[in-house]
């Protein structure tokens, strides 16, 4: 038993953040309990978790952000959509692409993101372990991690 891989259960009874970039720009991704993770993600817990907490002690940026109001799902009011939205939000501010799970489409969905391109930031050690992808696309044989 390789100690060193996410277990299925743990990811599908999760909400977990993960990290990808395109060049120099990083997204976020919240996965919703889903199994829709890069292999990489799913193959490195120890290196999933350092990505994880280098991005959580990042600190927010009072730059300008938008919120893609169109791929939101349906709330019944303004706190219900404003509680949803705030880690969306910090992760924008942080400089970061951050994307919800769509579970109708079974894909990711870009939430908030910085309003003038910026790239973030990062240490060398922290980029070389993030998946590398485009973030006009989401190629399906890089995010399914189960048959």
């Amino acid at each position: 038993m390789n100690l060193n891989i996410l277990d299925i259960g743990f990811i599908l009874s999760n909400d977990l953040d993960w990290y990808a970039r395109d060049g120099q720009k990083i997204a976020h991704f919240a996965s919703g309990g889903t199994d829709l993770l890069p292999k990489s993600v799913v193959n490195d817990r120890l290196g999933w978790e350092e990505i994880c907490t280098y991005f959580d002690e990042q600190e927010s940026n009072p730059i300008e952000i938008e919120v893609c109001e169109d791929n939101l799902p349906y709330f019944n009011n303004e706190q219900e959509k404003s509680r949803y939205l705030s880690s969306f939000i910090v992760m924008a501010h942080k400089g970061l692409y951050s994307h919800d799970i769509d579970f109708k489409e079974n894909n990711y969905k870009l939430i908030a993101y910085p309003k003038y391109e910026m790239p973030t930031v990062a240490k060398q050690s922290i980029l070389s372990k993030l998946p590398c992808i485009k973030l006009t696309t989401i190629i399906e044989s890089f995010m399914i991690i189960a048959a």
